[in-house]
């Protein structure tokens, strides 16, 4: 191709920029719901492939996943709590905005935040860190076992 035709075409898309777009958008989603029903039609057949692939090399398969673990682990780890707790990205973005990105208890910046909930009801508190986490959970979510365990420290001296 000469420099000519690639200038053509580089003008020619900028010219029609939303027009491509536009289909883009269309191609993405015709092609996206063929391939999501000829996967569900064909499903068994895909599972038989890749039991052959993993049967053929399982040390392979087995360092691939732990590498994109290794490379995904905060968002897999992220998309795991949300799914289990039933919430979406954006509920969970309110959550951590609403509280500074700091664990609703003891005010640390949360690099690891868990989502704490009542185990009762399911409803969802807050983003907590790892260590109030713990130990709201060896509290037994009790209030009562938690205002003794204040009193045990106040009458002992510690603030």
């Amino acid at each position: 191709m000469t420099e000519a035709e690639k200038a053509y075409q580089r003008e020619y898309r900028l010219r029609n920029k939303e027009r491509l777009k536009a289909q883009r958008a269309t191609y993405r989603a015709r092609n996206s719901a063929t391939h999501r029903a000829w996967r569900a039609k064909n499903k068994e057949r895909i599972n038989e492939l890749r039991r052959a692939r993993y049967q053929r090399n399982p040390e392979k398969h087995i360092a691939a996943t732990r590498a994109h673990y290794a490379k995904n682990a905060d968002r897999i780890r992220r998309r795991t709590q949300l799914k289990r707790y039933g919430m979406t990205e954006e509920q969970y973005t309110v959550l951590a905005v609403a509280q500074n990105s700091m664990c609703a208890i003891c005010g640390r910046e949360l690099v690891r935040p868990h989502i704490d909930h009542d185990h009762d009801t399911g409803k969802i508190r807050g983003l907590l860190c790892t260590q109030c986490n713990t130990a709201i959970g060896l509290l037994q979510d009790s209030s009562k076992v938690a205002f003794n365990a204040a009193n045990y420290l106040l009458s002992h001296g510690k603030s």
